[in-house]
């Protein structure tokens, strides 16, 4: 399947010694934010590595069945990483990412929300509580 209105460009993966960046710009979808999702599976050498998904320059408005939907996709990988920090830039994605952090969070992956990248890299390496 191929990435829908140019996804795949808006979607930038950096990987680190120590941690995975995920750079998504935009208005997403259900759709495109499955393929973003998808996209990021592939990247196997990343491994179990924390995760920053870099939201600040994305949008999206979803229902709560929606972000449950894409919580329970991204509970598929099959090495979930132990941390994952989500960095946004509004007060809906803040609340959004709440809400997906409660169905994404397990015993093997903590998910917390942030609003400035230095506060997320520093948790995402071990330091605080978020």
């Amino acid at each position: 399947m191929g990435y829908r209105d140019g996804v795949v460009d808006r979607v930038h993966v950096e990987q680190g010694t120590d941690i995975l960046v995920v750079r998504v710009e935009g208005n997403l979808d259900l759709e495109e934010t499955r393929q973003v999702i998808e996209k990021t599976r592939g990247n196997t050498a990343a491994g179990a590595l924390p995760r920053l998904w870099d939201l600040s320059s994305a949008e999206g408005d979803f229902s709560r069945e929606e972000i449950r939907r894409i919580a329970d996709l991204a509970q598929r990988e099959e090495h979930s990483p132990p941390r994952i920090a989500v960095l946004v830039g509004s007060d809906l994605a803040f609340g959004q990412t709440r809400i997906f952090g409660v169905f994404r969070e397990t015993a093997q992956t903590e998910v917390q929300v942030f609003r400035d990248e230095a506060s997320a890299r520093h948790w995402l390496c071990g330091h605080g509580s978020g």
